[in-house]
């Protein structure tokens, strides 16, 4: 969705019975006054339903909720901070194999439990598979077999696949999209995972965040500063965006305890200097609008140190 009436004639067309909010967050700002507007542009997908469908909402999102409670159909909701029909916590990351969390669904005076296994690491990982799984539950599917399924589930290419390359270099491939929300979670992960050798290092490349209109600048300063407090030891910027990025990671952390940075205003610069620059048991996070290209800097790592 990126303009106003997206929603309401997809609506329209396809006359949905199950309508899923995962999330409002600042993307495609391009188009949109801010956040709130593009709330408004997503909540068209709701009032386009009949009274009788079935809507999904992340329940920890106050725009989510808004929506929720002008929708006229049968609602139900999933969330990790606060009560939900279906509930997550107890989140663990497995390393970079993969992560765990238990799924709490109440019903009639009960609570049933289980603990889900996924392939997938962050918590946004989390709630897309609450949302999957609310779905599933309310066409009739059991909460087992979804889990169990989950549990087999591979992330796609450039949208967080995690590369095994031969001397222990790990790559967490990001490059399809980026957005501000987007990468904090992606920066968590990195904090999150250990290198996997002793003196490798964690290394960002941040490709420029598209689409995100007239406040784009400021953005990409305050993800400078999240970047800056991740802990990451080299943080290579690509485009011009990026530039605004580094320079802020730069300030935060000041000229003794900087990490190693570097800018490239096209990834094509880019690609052979960051394979040139990695090391043994680096750990690498790729993440880019996919008008940057960053794939490039996966094929580069990819083409010097190859696959286990």
């Amino acid at each position: 969705m990126s303009f106003h009436g997206e929603l309401s004639r997809l609506a329209e067309i396809a006359d949905p019975d199950i309508g899923i909010l995962t999330n409002i967050s600042g993307v495609h700002l391009a188009h949109f006054r801010d956040v709130d507007d593009v709330a408004d542009a997503k909540a068209e997908l709701f009032a386009g339903m009949r009274d009788n469908t079935i809507g999904i909402f992340n329940n920890d999102d106050d725009r989510c909720r808004r929506i929720l409670e002008a929708f006229q159909g049968y609602a139900f909701t999933f969330g990790i901070d606060r009560p939900a029909d279906l509930a997550a916590s107890d989140y663990r990351m497995e390393g970079l194999d993969g992560s765990s969390f238990e799924v709490a669904h109440g019903r009639n005076g009960s609570t049933r439990r289980l603990r889900v296994k996924t392939r997938f690491i962050g918590l946004h990982h989390v709630y897309n598979a609450l949302a999957a799984m609310s779905a599933g539950y309310m066409l009739g599917i059991d909460l087992e077999a979804m889990a169990a399924r989950l549990a087999d589930l591979e992330p796609l290419g450039m949208r967080g696949r995690v590369l095994k390359l031969k001397e222990s270099v790990r790559v967490l491939d990001e490059s399809y999209n980026s957005n501000p929300a987007a990468m904090r979670f992606a920066l968590l992960v990195l904090a999150g995972a250990a290198p996997p050798l002793a003196g490798g290092r964690r290394v960002l490349v941040m490709g420029d965040m598209l689409e995100l209109g007239e406040g784009e600048i400021a953005a990409h300063h305050e993800v400078g500063r999240a970047i800056a407090a991740s802990g990451a030891d080299v943080v290579i910027g690509v485009g011009p965006l990026a530039r605004e990025a580094v320079r802020v990671v730069e300030a935060e952390r000041g000229a003794s305890a900087a990490p190693q940075t570097r800018w490239f205003e096209k990834v094509e610069e880019a690609a052979p200097a960051v394979a040139g620059l990695s090391r043994t048991g680096d750990l690498i996070l790729v993440k880019g609008s996919r008008g940057v290209g960053l794939e490039k800097v996966v094929a580069a790592l990819r083409e010097r140190f190859s696959e286990e």
